[in-house]
């Protein structure tokens, strides 16, 4: 074992005293950190930083696997060291080590380097929503390079103290290697700017993060000045002069001090009235009226967009010093180049401007390096910027690795806490102060987990929608990250072909927008459904109808058959009064095994006849990704055969395998012919067995692989593989088999990422449950698509009545519990609100598919709660009062529902210009499926407290008192409202 040479490293935190160093912890000749017994992540948090050499790296790939280092470790609660190549975070939740934290896959740790490492790490308890989350940091040489947050699961605390370069009970292997490094453990959270002081200060090492040059003082109060004068100026030259300031500001941090310093001593002399084009200095300013775009001209080097000011706000939408466009990422051996918009190498010039006949300005601009050249286009359209890129390169010795487009630095608001980030996780998630939570979002689209391709950054006055509008769905990632600086908003395109003369290129036909808007969430996602109507390839009508009996049903359960079952569903039956849809697993033998024969017994047949002769909707379980390796009875029967050339392949040729159940199953390539053909044929085999639909786990859920295989029909790593030409033409061709002889059978998967609405009649969004949820993909797909089905497990008593009230208000069926979980006893007060749900649902069948979601509802003092729900018993913070909103025509139906056992009440406000409704008089017309019918005149608007009782569902109808339609829905809700209070004297055939 090499000598561990520890030098303890001092280092005077930003903005603490001297007297303030003394609480760090430093390491004694044992390597352990003298007095750090009694510090935890759960309580102030802790942060570690090291400065190491990266030694005996010239191993295999297989060997790296097992090589470790431990910078800082303290039993059973944390450690942070690397194992092979990449950085490596854990802790200790009690019975499990729950983090797993790798560095990311593109960044590899050198041999022979020196690098400043740090972690911090911190839990957050807010006791009274419920919420529960650890934190967790990696930065090297002063960047972020991994952030984690591990819900409900805080780090188990005991009294060992801190160790480096050892960890004692962890594992063999961590202590024993060589490395150099200094270390200090601090028992608070470093800021960023902490750790980059730190890297700043040391000579070795080169910082990773962007060092923009200082602004004077004296400047500063030049720029200062300026803006004070420009505030007394009318519109529309404030804004100009505002505008040509940022740009300013823009040149200082460039390092272009000469051409802002001429533009500075010109503005008293400058005139910025009276023109859409203003031009001073190397500054070119284009006013649509709506925002300013403006361009830095420093002849022969750059052309590029500095500032594009928002009039509305009165502010930049760009962190314009490190707005990059796009970011190209070459590789030549195994070293990686980047070049950027705004490299010193790169130079950038404007090949064409035009202001065409509706009023936009086109500009084209050419940036170019050696081994590079990218075409940009950026058309300014009202309070739209749409930019379009082509790259290509004729170098054989590099390979384009990947492309950034766009590669976007946001700028932060001012107030940070009230500021809120807009991510497509799932259905939606609205976080509100998100950089100071440190939060951030990275996903693979399409997949549950980057459902649509569009997020938002907005605050009380405003904020900017950002997208690549891609029509086709192309397989990408998206990558949202705060900072105290910016916002980046990246979309990664992962690989990009090369031919054999080494010439590549590069150009989607996605354009990547920006737009400004004024509201929330809901109206971020109205001008997405305006792209989702005009251009994307799912969005243009239907590929199928979704059949009259789905529309029509209410409710689904999960079924794994056995002797109890249909006993169990007769007594459902009767209870409910309406027949329902079943989720059937295991009609095939054990799940998750032998995929794709789907081959069910003489027994599950019976049983399908059986629930059909009862009135009851049947849609078994298949999967339509995976083949298992020995598919028939632990055999290899087909695989080798016909499974193993339609699998996915790396770029190495290797099969990409996925474990499940302890199983390895092959993931398929669903542009694979063979394949395509193998789940059509399954699926029309199994509808023969006289079942109502077919669902096809894990497509509509799973991210894209990108496969090398050259016998498939696809080049190398294509982008559209995984959808465009893959699973669309495989689901067409099932709808089309299906027309003829099965018109009303439907097709189901799981998740609910966007390209295969209208492919699939219904999705399972299982997971819909998670912090800051918002419907914002039952917003952008309202009616297009059927949404059934919440995660169970582990939930409290009264889990389920949130998760039905929120999937009635959103426009989703209701349940997806097991049949044996709905019997038991203890369930009564679920049964009794689900009977309740499925009957409104049934009533408002169609205005849910003729009306779209209304903007929701605004509450003043409506109280929430903390509950364990749904995957992993996650503890989520729910409203008592769940509401949702149907805009039908000029009517909005409010859906109120008190999923708990308590009284609730909360103010109701209604805006009619917030909704964009007529200012005339409204009606109100009260239903409740627990006392009798109101109805009451309003004002335009109006503020009113509704109180529901426990399980109570209210509908409120507003409209013009003039409105001949009314009178329709108030008897359509009428009689539905005498059959839900009808209820109460309901025998219970369950309870104990």
């Amino acid at each position: 074992m090499k000598r561990l040479w520890i030098i303890i490293l001092v280092w005077l935190v930003l903005g603490r005293t001297s007297s303030d160093a003394a609480d760090v912890y430093r390491l004694n000749r044992s390597g352990i950190f003298t007095g750090s017994e009694n510090i935890f992540i759960s309580q102030t948090g802790i942060s570690g930083t090291a400065v190491v050499r990266i030694d005996n790296m010239s191993l295999t790939q297989e060997d790296m696997d097992g090589y470790f280092d431990s910078y800082f470790y303290k039993h059973n609660h944390f450690i942070f060291g690397r194992k092979g190549n990449r950085l490596y975070f854990n802790y200790f939740a009690g019975n499990t080590w729950a983090a797993y934290i790798d560095s990311p896959v593109d960044f590899i740790l050198q041999p022979g380097k020196t690098y400043h490492l740090a972690f911090t790490a911190k839990t957050h308890s807010v006791p009274e929503s419920g919420e529960l989350w650890t934190d967790i940091v990696i930065y090297v040489n002063g960047a972020v390079i991994r952030h984690y947050r591990g819900y409900n699961q805080a780090p188990q605390n005991n009294t060992h103290p801190v160790q480096a370069g050892k960890a004692d009970g962890f594992g063999t292997g961590w202590d024993y290697r060589g490395n150099t490094f200094e270390a200090v453990l601090y028992p608070w959270v470093l800021s960023d700017a902490d750790i980059r002081a730190m890297v700043m200060a040391d000579q070795r090492i080169t910082p990773a993060f962007e060092v923009l040059p200082e602004i004077s003082t004296a400047k500063q109060m030049q720029l200062a000045q300026l803006r004070r004068s420009a505030l007394a100026q009318s519109e529309p030259v404030r804004s100009r002069i505002l505008a040509a300031i940022d740009c300013v500001e823009y040149l200082l941090l460039s390092g272009y001090e000469t051409e802002a310093e001429r533009i500075i001593t010109g503005f008293d002399r400058f005139d910025f009235s009276g023109e859409e084009k203003n031009s001073i200095g190397v500054l070119e300013l284009f006013d649509n009226g709506n925002s300013i775009l403006c361009f830095v001209n420093i002849a022969g080097e750059k052309y590029h967009p500095a500032v594009w000011f928002d009039r509305n706000t009165g502010r930049d939408v760009f962190d314009g010093a490190k707005n990059e466009i796009f970011r190209i990422f070459l590789q030549k051996d195994s070293r990686t180049a980047v070049v950027t918009g705004r490299s010193s190498d790169v130079t950038s010039r404007l090949t064409n401007f035009t202001r065409d006949e509706y009023g936009r300005f086109i500009f084209d601009i050419r940036y170019e390096q050696r081994n590079v050249l990218a075409d940009v286009t950026i058309i300014l359209e009202n309070s739209r910027l749409a930019y379009r890129i082509g790259v290509c390169g004729r170098t054989p010795e590099i390979k384009l690795q990947k492309v950034h487009f766009p590669s976007w630095r946001l700028s932060n608001f001012e107030d940070l806490p009230s500021s809120v980030l807009l991510v497509p996780r799932m259905s939606g998630m609205a976080v509100p102060d998100a950089v100071n939570s440190r939060f951030n979002y990275s996903a693979y689209y399409p997949s549950g987990f980057a459902s649509m391709q569009f997020g938002a950054w907005y605050d009380k006055s405003g904020g900017v929608y950002f997208a690549v509008e891609d029509p086709i769905a192309s397989s990408k990632m998206l990558s949202f990250v705060t900072s105290p600086e910016s916002l980046s908003v990246d979309y990664i395109w992962p690989s990009v072909s090369q031919n054999e003369q080494g010439i590549w290129q590069f150009a989607p036909e996605a354009p990547a927008i920006l737009e400004l808007f004024r509201g929330d969430w809901f109206d971020a996602g109205n001008i997405y459904r305006r792209f989702i109507e005009n251009e994307a390839l799912w969005g243009q009508g239907t590929y199928g109808r979704i059949p009259e009996w789905l529309r029509e049903n209410s409710l689904w359960l999960s079924l794994i058959y056995d002797d109890r079952s249909l006993e169990q569903i007769d007594k459902l039956l009767e209870y409910f009064g309406m027949p329902f849809t079943i989720h059937y697993y295991g009609w095939c033998g054990k799940f998750d095994r032998d995929y794709p024969q789907h081959r069910g017994d003489p027994e599950s047949f019976t049983v399908f006849q059986e629930l059909k002769r009862r009135g009851i909707r049947v849609v078994p379980y298949t999967n339509g990704r995976l083949w298992e390796l020995r598919d028939r009875r632990d055999e290899d029967f087909e695989y080798s055969r016909y499974g193993e050339p339609c699998a996915v392949k790396d770029p190495a040729g290797k099969v990409v395998t996925e474990g499940y159940r302890n199983v390895p199953f092959a993931v398929m390539c669903p542009a694979a012919p063979v394949w395509q053909n193998k789940v059509a044929d399954f699926v029309c085999r199994i509808l023969n067995y006289g079942v109502d639909g077919v669902y096809l786990d894990q497509i509509a859920a799973s991210r894209f692989l990108l496969c090398y295989d050259s016998s498939h029909p696809h080049s190398p790593g294509a982008l559209d593989a995984w959808y465009n030409n893959g699973y669309r033409p495989m689901l067409l061709d099932i709808r089309q088999r299906m027309s003829s002889e099965h018109p009303d059978a439907i097709l189901a998967s799981e998740d609910a990422a966007e390209p295969y609405v209208g492919l699939c009649d219904a999705l399972l969004p299982w997971r819909y449950m998670a912090h800051n949820y918002v419907p914002l993909f039952q917003h952008c797909y309202w009616s297009k698509v059927q949404l059934f089905g919440r995660a169970g497990g582990g939930d409290e008593k009264l889990a389920w009545n949130f998760k039905i009230a929120n999937q009635l208000v959103n426009n989703e069926q209701l349940g997806w519990m097991s049949v044996e979980s709905l019997c038991r006893p203890n369930r009564t007060v679920t049964r009794r609100f689900l009977k309740s749900a499925m009957y409104v649902r049934r009533s408002l069948t169609d205005y849910f598919f003729s009306g779209t979601m209304g903007r929701p509802v605004d509450f003043r003092n409506l109280r929430r709660m903390p509950l364990h729900c749904g995957v992993n018993n996650l503890c989520i913070s729910v409203p008592l009062i769940e509401s949702g909103v149907i805009r039908v025509d000029n009517r909005e139906f409010f859906i109120f529902v008190n999923p708990g056992t308590e009284p609730q009440q909360a103010e109701v406000v209604y805006d009619h210009l917030h909704r964009n409704m007529s200012d005339s008089q409204k009606i109100v017309m009260q239903f409740s499926n627990m006392r009798v019918d109101e109805v009451a005149d309003y004002a335009a608007d109006f503020s009113r407290m509704i109180q529901l009782a426990p399980l109570e569902i209210q509908i409120w109808i507003i409209g013009d008192i003039d409105d001949e339609i009314l009178p329709v829905d108030a008897q359509i809700l009428s009689e539905a409202a005498t059959l839900w209070r009808s209820f109460s004297t309901d025998k219970d055939p369950f309870s104990e």
